[in-house]
């Protein structure tokens, strides 16, 4: 059986999902958005006796035991109590399919795919593999695990930064060592102005171009801070893109789009606008940059922007991306629900659920901080109810409070640090 092997290990992050598809077993659909590293994850970080590549002609790469003839050699090989990973599966006709399910539940069997329909049409009941193939969708690397890995290798305030880009696997090789992620950004700026679109387009290969367009339309209004879902649907009902502009005539675009992971939904707590109790947002910082530049420097149509301009942007809209992606992993270090709380009178960056209840609620202060700020926090939790504990994140500590704790950013990359180490540790063996 082939185990890990690291040729690129300055670059390969370990994931602690490895852990969980190790201990899952069985067969298995791995599934997400395109560029989510779920190829990287599989191949070096699961143990298999043969990984097949299917391409676009239908002709097969294999690494470990050789495989000349898919649909009967992959059931030779399940029926010997192999292990065998089909990468870009979909590719292949439904007759292949239902060769190998004849081979179920000897060995193990994990396909790897792209797109919302790939799982459609693998686990509906006209596939197959109903019944035989559990999904596991894999999403951007998960917050522990990007600060836990650039904790040894940045500064703590310059992890944090950094670690909001590269939650997209696919920027990690493009980072060169950068402290700064607006200097990163702006380096790979042109990079991103081709990669990201074309990104997100193979995403919608199945979609005609009227629905891609809306699509997109409602990725460049969210992206460039819109979240209310009746003010997205005025602007794509004054393009003509939809029939009204209701909330209703949008919605199933939406869901899709939270579906295919470019769409990010956090819920709101104790506040609402109308009736929207959800706040919406890009699902990476990287998408939420580049469709808010796209927004004010026409990006996927002027080459020759200015990069002054963008580092300028950039620089505006990077403190409210730090508090996002803190609050994520706040929420996965205290094994928390993440909300929001939005109102007329002020904001409170972090509420972290847990059972129904607040947990506690957080502050995000990453430039200097004064008392007055520290007062202001305190009567917003108090005009939002919020009786638990309260946290205030500074890049650097400054005045202090007994009714605030202070977490700087060396503490909190110190506390995930110790947490990535110890998924490490516990991770069964490959």
């Amino acid at each position: 059986m082939v185990k890990l092997t690291m040729s690129s290990e300055s670059t390969l992050v370990w994931r602690s999902e490895a852990a969980e598809l190790q201990e899952v077993g069985g067969w298995l659909l791995v599934y997400g958005r395109r560029k989510t590293g779920k190829s990287t994850l599989v191949h070096d970080f699961i143990s298999w006796d043969s990984y097949l590549w299917i391409r676009r002609d239908r002709s097969v790469i294999s690494e470990g035991v050789s495989i000349r003839e898919p649909e009967h050699d992959v059931v030779s090989l399940l029926r010997k109590g192999k292990t065998v990973v089909v990468d870009e599966f979909q590719r292949l006709p439904s007759p292949v399919l239902e060769t190998w399910a004849t081979a179920h539940p000897r060995g193990r069997l994990i396909l790897v795919g792209s797109a919302l329909h790939v799982v459609h049409r693998t686990i509906l009941a006209q596939s197959p593999l109903l019944g035989l193939v559990a999904p596991f969708r894999i999403g951007l690397l998960r917050p522990i695990d990007i600060v836990g890995w650039l904790a040894n290798r940045l500064e703590p305030a310059a992890a944090l930064e950094i670690a909001a880009l590269l939650r997209e696997p696919w920027l990690i090789p493009y980072w060169q060592g950068e402290s700064s992620a607006i200097a990163f950004l702006i380096r790979i700026l042109h990079t991103l102005r081709d990669t990201v679109p074309a990104l997100i387009g193979e995403t919608f290969l199945d979609q005609d171009r009227q629905l891609t367009t809306t699509y997109l339309s409602i990725l460049q209004v969210v992206g460039a801070g819109e979240w209310q879902l009746a003010k997205i649907a005025q602007q794509l009902a004054a393009r003509q893109l939809i029939p009204s502009a209701s909330a209703g005539a949008i919605s199933g675009f939406v869901n899709v789009l939270l579906q295919m992971d470019l769409l990010q939904r956090v819920r709101l707590y104790r506040s609402a606008v109308g009736r929207q109790r959800w706040f919406l947002r890009p699902s990476s910082t990287l998408l939420s940059l580049y469709f808010y530049l796209n927004d004010k420097l026409n990006l996927a149509e002027n080459p020759r922007f200015s990069r002054s301009d963008a580092r300028v942007y950039i620089t505006n809209r990077m403190g409210v991306e730090i508090e996002r992606f803190i609050g994520e992993l706040l929420a996965e270090l205290y094994d928390a629900e993440l909300r929001y709380c939005v109102g007329p009178h002020g904001d409170i960056d972090v509420v972290l659920i847990r059972l129904g209840k607040p947990l506690l609620a957080c502050e995000v202060k990453w430039g200097s901080y004064s008392q007055s700020d520290i007062n202001t926090f305190l009567r917003s939790c108090k005009r939002f109810g919020l009786h638990c504990p309260l946290l205030l994140i500074a890049r650097e500590r400054g005045p202090t409070d007994p009714r605030v704790t202070i977490v700087t950013a060396d503490e909190l990359v110190t506390r995930a640090r110790e947490r990535y180490l110890a998924r490490q540790s516990a991770s069964p063996s490959p």
